[in-house]
């Protein structure tokens, strides 16, 4: 399993613990290595080490979301790094570590992009998540792959399963407590298969709802 994997500087969420939410919420200063203190990162930066930057996929309101490959973990994920001014001070940091931490916590469903720490990296904390490379949902509906709308060639057989995906991973969510406050398709990344996975919980509380273009795990939002 991917979770089993250490990584020195961080533990991580319940699915690690069988349960305890031990994860390393918020990591000031952690990292010797190369790069550590650079704040906007670039295509072929390897970052600490560890986390090698393959590509950025989207940047917005928001902040901006990158696609590494962690070399250790030989996994790729999708880093969210928030905008400066969203972070600008210890507070406003703590609040976006913690709303970040709620999605972290969720741990593991086949329904929801797995979020596996924050980490604070060149004075700016980072969600690290599960890339997915399928896309979104948007984007399959933009490129036909999915077709809701009316006059259209309906797929309800589709339709009707990716709903009950996305109330799956909603329905977990709120049984642990947290809700999303910002679904639609653009928050919903696609697997290959046609899996369905919500992403950027928490996220939303800390800056509105603003979208970015471009990838929570792919090519969502932050």
């Amino acid at each position: 399993s991917m979770l089993n994997k250490s990584d020195e500087t961080l533990t991580h969420g319940p699915a690690a613990t069988g349960g305890a939410a031990t994860t390393l919420t918020h990591a000031p200063g952690t990292g010797t290595g190369a790069l550590v203190d650079k704040v906007d990162w670039e295509i072929g930066d390897v970052i600490d080490g560890k986390y090698e930057v393959k590509a950025e996929l989207g940047r917005g309101g928001m902040g901006v979301v990158y696609k590494v490959h962690h070399r250790e973990w030989d996994i790729d994920m999708a880093v969210k790094m928030p905008l400066a001014t969203l972070v600008s001070d210890e507070t406003s940091k703590a609040r976006f570590v913690r709303e970040a931490q709620t999605w972290v916590d969720l741990g593991l469903h086949p329904n929801i992009v797995q979020c596996f720490y924050v980490r604070e990296l060149g004075g700016v904390p980072r969600v690290f998540a599960d890339f997915v490379a399928g896309g979104s949902l948007k984007e399959w509906i933009r490129d036909g792959k999915v077709k809701p709308r009316a006059g259209q060639p309906q797929d309800w057989a589709k339709i009707i399963d990716l709903v009950i995906q996305a109330c799956d991973g909603l329905g977990y969510a709120h049984e642990k407590g947290v809700v999303h406050r910002d679904v639609k398709p653009a928050n919903m990344l696609m697997n290959e298969d046609g899996r369905l996975a919500v992403t950027d919980f928490g996220l939303v509380k800390v800056a509105g709802a603003r979208e970015i273009e471009g990838g929570a795990a792919s090519s969502g939002g932050p």
